[in-house]
């Protein structure tokens, strides 16, 4: 495209207005979220795609990174069924047929050289890659897996792919990711990083020092999320302020807790399995407060639990707070 890489957000999306006036892409507003579309004239025959800017996993600074997304075709004009057996309507997916990404890959090995192959993990199994090295930049063509037999259990006549695109780096691009991470990594809150829900309150049974049945309030952890894919460090503890409130947001308690992770909350970036064992903490019949939660909770009252982490620690040593 005709438009240069370490523009801002605000220039890129000038520069988005004149090339639209110019007929060189086209955009879609609705509400807030504008969307751009360009027609790629490749050997005879024209691909609408959709244009992302900067959609790598920081979204925000100069632009170092735009995507071509190529799966724009409706399904339904494929040239293939679009009812299955059981029903499912397929209407809604958008495809790239495998015949135009072959025609696309023919076009860039014509002006670049034969596309240098690779292969990693993608979001839906392995992707397939032709990496394209020009003078401004660096091209990569993808493909995820390829669709050429049955599909939701409709069997196919026009094989496709439902995840495909070309990606166009600029040559500075690891040092441009690498000081808008720094930049967004020293804005970052705790609140941006962690979110740690709990079921609601509820009563359970214990046992005193000195034998006799009591009562105890539950408090239990029911999802801890990794909230940012800025930082790739594990999560190893966090302290925040645990809060109970009622039916009308009234806080009942509030104090601050320290959370330790059983296992170290990790990266989205990793995507690891990990062991859910979620921390229960307890409000003991002494405590000020039980009274007056365990009659709600008897009641059956709604009552809810809110967690605010203040500070979160990174298996680095360092802290965000």
């Amino acid at each position: 495209m005709d438009i240069k890489f370490g523009l801002t957000e605000n220039q890129v999306k000038e520069e988005a207005i004149k090339l639209a006036k110019n007929k060189d892409l086209t955009m879609n507003v609705k509400n807030d979220d504008t969307s751009y579309y360009r027609n790629l004239e490749i050997n005879g025959s024209t691909y609408k795609c959709r244009i992302y800017f900067n959609d790598d996993r920081l979204k925000t600074g100069t632009l170092r990174i735009y995507d071509y997304s190529l799966t724009t075709c409706p399904y339904a004009e494929t040239g293939n069924d679009t009812i299955s057996k059981a029903a499912h309507n397929l209407s809604h997916w958008n495809v790239f047929k495998s015949s135009d990404f072959e025609n696309l890959k023919l076009d860039l090995d014509k002006k670049y050289g034969a596309g240098v192959f690779s292969s990693e993990k993608g979001n839906f199994g392995i992707d397939t890659i032709y990496k394209y090295v020009t003078e401004d930049a660096d091209l990569f063509l993808t493909h995820g897996k390829k669709q050429d037999s049955v599909f939701w259990e409709v069997p196919l006549k026009v094989p496709f792919y439902t995840v495909a695109y070309i990606q166009i780096k600029s040559k500075s691009y690891e040092a441009d990711f690498k000081k808008e991470k720094e930049k967004k990594r020293r804005e970052l809150k705790p609140g941006d990083v962690l979110w740690i829900s709990f079921d609601a309150p509820s009563l359970d049974g214990d046992i005193d020092e000195f034998g006799n049945s009591i009562l105890k309030i539950l408090l239990k952890a029911k999802s801890e999320t990794y909230a940012t894919y800025i930082i790739d460090d594990d999560i190893t503890e966090c302290k925040g302020i645990l809060s109970i409130t009622d039916a009308y947001e009234d806080t009942l308690k509030k104090t601050e807790l320290i959370y330790k992770f059983n296992t170290p909350l990790t990266s989205p970036m990793k995507r690891q399995w990990r062991v859910m064992n979620y921390n229960a903490y307890n409000i003991k019949w002494t405590d000020p407060a039980f009274d007056k939660i365990s009659n709600l909770i008897k009641s059956g009252s709604n009552l809810k639990i809110h967690f605010t982490p203040t500070a979160v620690v990174l298996d680095d040593g360092s802290v965000i707070k």
